[in-house]
């Protein structure tokens, strides 16, 4: 079995907003990024930068498509928790064995910082053409992997083969970098769902 290796580097100013801004306890999740590509049985490093706050973690989750068995040629994304705490992280959807097939989303990027009301660029790569007459069923922000949230206006009938959409964050979100963009397509009959990188929403305010 894989085994996941951890790094903690903590970078407490990258949390430091303003005293009227809404800041909660986040992780910024480095890596694995977009377009990682891991051998199967391969290491897999992890790298989590923990905000203030947040000293240990409790557990860490590898997530695959459906119709693929984890630790074999997948798609992947692994989640973080940490220790007493209901927040979870997530990295960007990356690859184990070469498989062939999947998205991959190249923006937002992990050193991206949005702004709440403000525009996100949004782009995605199809390379091996599998996805290219179809369109996305989902095309969402989520917060802490398990709150999906729409764009303003929702982004609908999004097809593969734009290659980009440019959306707008909608206001009243808080500001932490536990925000990834996530998008399912179905293709074959089985729904896929890939990830971008973890990015941060800046600027919200009381």
């Amino acid at each position: 079995m894989n085994r996941i290796a951890i790094a903690y580097l903590i970078f407490s100013f990258l949390f430091n907003f303003g005293a009227s801004s809404i800041t909660v306890p986040s992780l910024v999740v480095r890596s694995p990024v977009h377009g990682n590509d891991f051998g199967v049985g391969e290491d897999i490093p992890y790298e989590v930068c923990p905000g203030p706050g947040i000293t240990s973690i409790d557990s860490i989750a590898l997530i695959s498509n459906d119709r693929f068995h984890i630790l074999e040629i997948t798609i992947l994304s692994i989640t973080v928790q940490p220790a007493n705490n209901q927040l979870l992280a997530s990295s960007a959807s990356f690859s184990v064995g070469s498989p062939g097939f999947g998205l991959i989303l190249t923006l937002p990027g992990t050193n991206k910082n949005a702004h709440c009301g403000g525009k996100l660029r949004v782009k995605w790569k199809d390379p091996f053409k599998l996805y290219q007459g179809l369109t996305f069923l989902e095309f969402n922000l989520v917060e802490f992997v398990a709150s999906v949230i729409q764009f303003s206006p929702p982004a609908v009938s999004v097809p593969v083969s734009a290659g980009e959409r440019t959306v707008r964050i909608p206001r009243g979100l808080k500001n932490h970098h536990n925000y990834n963009v996530a998008v399912r397509v179905v293709r074959n009959g089985v729904t896929e769902q890939y990830y971008s990188d973890n990015f941060r929403i800046s600027g919200c305010k009381n």
